[in-house]
Parts: structure tokens; sequence; C-alpha cells
């Protein structure tokens, strides 16, 4: 659907061909061939920046709904805290990681 809207664009913006023209010989024939090589070529580049517009305002809105659903989310182990077990005066390293909004603050 696209793609006709930008095709029926372009082909608007090339009004000078008539039918008579395009029974052309030698270098002629060649010119119209350049111009479709390159209305092809700026066909394919439109088509590219659309697809990519919209993929970036996916990842845009997707990217704030995320961040919506995580303001209304509680303090949160997304990896809680391992059990240990260690013998008397050995060290332990303790890790885990909290989501929240704001970000919540952890102390031992």
């Amino acid at each position: 659907m696209v793609l006709m809207e930008i095709l029926k664009e372009t082909l608007a913006a090339n009004k000078g061909y008539r039918r008579d023209e395009w029974t052309m010989f030698g270098n002629e024939a060649e010119k119209v061939e350049l111009d479709v090589i390159r209305n092809q070529r700026v066909l394919r580049k439109r088509v590219d920046t659309m697809a990519l517009r919209k993929q970036a305002q996916n990842k845009a809105s997707a990217h704030l709904r995320y961040l919506e659903r995580l303001s209304q989310r509680a303090p949160d182990f997304a990896v809680p805290l391992r059990a240990h077990t260690v013998w008397e005066g050995m060290t332990v390293t303790l890790s885990c990681i909290v989501q929240g909004c704001p970000p919540p603050k952890v102390t031992w």
C-alpha cells in the first residue's frame, strides 16, 4: 500500500513522458533506462527510510511502555540472594539485582 503511494508520487514528479517518447533508440533509450534505474533507487531509498522510521518508532514506544511498567512496580529482587554455607572466618561475597522505581538502594 505504501509502496504504491510512493510509486504514484514518483511518477507524478516525472509527468514529461508520453507514449511516443517510449519509441526511442540509441542514446535516448539509454537515458530512459537510466531514469528508470534512478527512480528505482529513489523508491528503494524512500521505502527503506520509511521502514527504518517505523522500526525506530516501534522501538521507542516499546521502551516507553517498559519504562511506564517499571515506574508502576514496587522494588523487586530480579536476582534474589542465594543461601551460602561457609565456615567461620571465611569470606563470602553476596550479590543481588534489585529493580524498581525510583531505583532502590541496597545496604548490607
